[in-house]
């Protein structure tokens, strides 16, 4: 009975193999062509403001439109198709997946992707919910908040907001350019976060589970930024109030950077740097060595437990 399961399975292992072969050869070797790809635009009429899109396996891209118009290319299969309207004032785009689990099961898959086009200008709400794609939402749009919630895709955001700009992310690297925003959020779990050129009205969150920060160009009206593992970097970052740094492991540098109070932490790491004013140094090590100058100023609170302290002022 064994003997006859194992040649079964032997046999049917062969018959998917030569089907494969068949469906490539059928293609002209071209695995793109298997799987029923299709490429689907939707023209959209009617007045919105908000924009509101949910997908699972899609990159989110937007694109300005060159003629004016509002349109939403997809490129999807059969059984994964999104739906676009608009409703409630907003464009919604939302995945419909129909695969059963036998559909799930591929030799090859290619991104599918979800490409808007706008004209340049300013709208209202964006929410844009991914689970395994990339989102690029680049300069040329304003929006009055962004929420974007990715799993394991990269998120690239330079469109500036009214209010909060928020974007979450779980293994996916986040990188912030040239925005403005009333206040910024990024959390992410295991994943880079880069911010370059950020000029940010109110509070500044950036937290790293598991992963580097690196902030340049960015004003706020105070910095909070904590994580586990891994380093910042902080090169012309200036707060108007107070930059507050944690971390567990990882170093803490930092360039041209000020706050009228400074509270650096960190367990295993060093903290190095320059200030643009001075401080009255408060340093703290275990084990490390310390070098600080002996200025005054707000109070600049220095704490780690095996690494070295040095710092210096500029101005």
């Amino acid at each position: 009975m064994k003997k006859v399961l194992v040649i079964t399975g032997i046999i049917l292992v062969i018959l998917c193999a030569a089907l494969f072969v068949l469906a490539l050869v059928s293609a002209g070797g071209d695995f793109s062509k298997i799987g029923a790809y299709e490429t689907n635009t939707h023209v959209v009429a009617g007045n919105f403001d908000g924009i509101k899109i949910n997908t699972a396996l899609t990159d989110v891209v937007f694109k300005p439109s060159e003629d004016g118009s509002v349109s939403v290319v997809c490129v999807e299969k059969e059984k994964m198709k999104h739906r676009v309207a608009v409703e409630n004032g907003a464009l919604e785009i939302t995945a419909e997946d129909r695969r059963e689990w036998f559909d799930r099961v591929t030799l090859y898959s290619k991104p599918l992707s979800v490409t808007v086009y706008l004209p340049s200008g300013a709208y209202g709400a964006l929410e844009i919910s991914s689970r395994t794609g990339d989102v690029s939402v680049p300069s040329g749009f304003t929006f009055g908040s962004i929420d974007v919630t990715a799993s394991t895709g990269d998120v690239f955001c330079s469109a500036s907001a009214g209010g909060r700009l928020k974007i979450t992310t779980t293994t996916g690297d986040v990188s912030l350019d040239e925005l403005s925003a009333a206040s910024v959020v990024v959390s992410v779990s295991t994943g880079r976060v880069k911010a370059t050129g950020i000029s940010c009205a109110g509070e500044t969150y950036v937290n790293v589970t598991t992963g580097k920060a690196e902030l340049s160009d960015l004003s706020c009206s105070a910095l909070y930024s904590k994580g586990s593992t891994g380093d910042v970097t902080l090169n012309r970052v200036t707060a108007s109030t107070l930059l507050n740094v944690e971390r567990s492991t990882g170093d803490i540098r930092f360039g041209e950077s000020d706050a009228p109070e400074v509270t650096f932490r960190t367990t295993t790491g060093d903290i190095n740097g320059t200030f643009l004013t001075g401080k009255t140094f408060v340093p703290s090590t275990s084990t490390g060595r310390i070098d600080v100058p002996g200025t005054s100023g707000g109070r600049c609170e220095l704490t780690t437990s095996t690494g070295d302290i040095k710092v210096s002022v500029t101005g």
